[in-house]
């Protein structure tokens, strides 16, 4: 995981996808929620079992992702990918790393992890 990533680019390309994927998901929940039990031969559980696979799929698929674009980002802010760790701080290191990565600027030129993305 090297190299660095712009905050449009963390934006666009990546967090608010995820966020529709994650919405979709939330809404097909609610949906299969809805369904008469007698479709599937009265239990409900076919139904919340393929829920389950594609929600376990995704999150597998989308994890993996997630931590790559967000210490590129904390590359792009010559942080070292461990910063992603404040998250764990109870309170305010989610908001934290949110500010620093979804909001303020990368560190202008090249430094220890490449060349500025806005080059």
């Amino acid at each position: 995981m090297a190299g660095r990533i712009s905050r449009r680019e963390y934006w666009l390309k990546f967090q608010l996808p995820l966020m529709a994927v994650y919405w979709a998901m939330a809404g097909l929940g609610f949906v299969t929620a809805g369904i008469p039990p007698t479709i599937d031969n009265g239990s409900g559980e076919g139904l919340n079992i393929i829920y389950f696979a594609l929600v376990v799929l995704v999150a597998m698929a989308s994890g993996w992702a997630s931590l790559a674009v967000n210490v590129k980002r904390c590359h792009d802010r010559d942080r070292s990918g461990w910063f992603i760790l404040i998250q764990l701080v109870p309170g305010v290191g989610a908001l934290w790393f949110l500010v620093e990565t979804g909001f303020l600027p990368g560190s202008i030129g090249a430094n220890r992890f490449g060349a500025d993305p806005q080059a």
